[in-house]
């Protein structure tokens, strides 16, 4: 199997870019209030959570079909999402506790909370916003890295299965659960995950039955748990990544897109906060709005890169190397 898909790249761009603009405009608009511009067009641009989230679980069997044990995916899942996120933290609360955000900034003892990742779970504010997805996401690593402990993942399809009808029981009332298995099942976002475990299996050609009846199901819950607007768009997702995937959709390998996509993490991490402090300040000189976002987005994207380039990816080579050498010196004294 090809190590690196490069249309997820694109569509890993895609979601970073629209999760900006819709904060940008349509977010910023209902906090804050935009003067002369339409924000409307850019509430669509939150359905990059969910296209995060669907990519998430493509890429997360992925990984876990072609590592041996458990602490090969921790070890990887940390040295990918931490230190670039603890900087991340750091410059968005120096930041914002330099300029000033009304209504957002941040105590020192939210600061060191958010340190975590999984504050979500001690109701600790977030430094910022976005934050909120990435206790989700850790939620789906820890139940995936069971589930590879317990040598279940070639059952993924009827777990899968299991939490949908869990999902469904939950949402049509005729169950009821404790907020922590609410939060521990994430049952309101289960359904994006399960697509992209779905997909997965579909490109690595290891279907059955149950494989497309959790597509249609998952898409089902996601009509009835959010609105039609929802399965319309995301049933349109799910068709993107099995076309592109697959070598449909030759724009996504676009070096631009792909370029977002690298450093989608960490513009994710860093834009939100940043970019309003950003177009405050330039209503409070009279500039131009769009000019004030334009601002953002670029100032966001040079951060971005340089957070890439200077913590994401040397942590994430470093840290590696290390656990790769005492695996090494551990089978050499074996």
């Amino acid at each position: 199997m090809k190590q690196r898909i490069k249309e997820l790249d694109g569509l890993r761009g895609i979601a970073a870019i629209s999760v900006v603009l819709f904060h940008y405009f349509f977010r910023y608009n209902q906090i804050y209030t935009h003067e002369n511009i339409s924000s409307n067009l850019f509430s669509y641009g939150k359905y990059g959570v969910e296209l995060f989230f669907i990519i998430s679980g493509f890429v997360i069997l992925w990984s876990l079909s072609n590592i041996k044990k458990p602490l090969d995916f921790i070890v990887s899942r940390f040295s990918r999402l931490y230190p670039v996120y603890w900087a991340a933290i750091s410059f968005t609360f120096l930041f914002v506790s330099l300029f000033g955000l009304p209504g957002r900034e941040a105590t020192i003892t939210t600061f060191f909370g958010n340190f975590l990742m999984f504050h979500d779970y001690f109701n600790i504010p977030h430094v910022d916003g976005v934050y909120w997805t990435l206790s989700i996401e850790l939620t789906f690593y820890l139940l995936m890295l069971i589930i590879f402990s317990l040598k279940l993942l070639k059952r993924i399809d009827f777990i899968s299965l299991f939490t949908l009808i869990i999902s469904a029981l939950f949402h049509f009332k005729a169950i009821s659960l404790s907020d922590i298995m609410i939060d521990l099942l994430f049952i309101r976002w289960s359904v994006f995950f399960i697509i992209g475990i779905s997909l997965y299996k579909i490109y690595v050609k290891e279907t059955n039955l149950l494989t497309y009846i959790n597509i249609i199901v998952a898409l089902a819950l996601i009509f009835h748990i959010f609105e039609l607007k929802s399965l319309i768009i995301c049933s349109s997702i799910t068709l993107v990544i099995y076309l592109g995937t697959n070598g449909y959709l030759g724009f996504l390998k676009n070096h631009i897109l792909r370029f977002i996509g690298t450093i989608s993490y960490s513009l994710y991490l860093i834009h939100q906060n940043i970019g309003y402090v950003i177009i405050n300040k330039g209503y409070e000189y009279d500039i131009h709005p769009l000019v004030s976002i334009l601002s953002s987005i670029v100032f966001s994207i040079i951060i971005a890169v340089i957070l890439n380039k200077l913590v994401e990816k040397p942590a994430s080579k470093f840290l590696k190397n290390i656990y790769q050498k005492r695996n090494a010196n551990n089978v050499y004294k074996k």
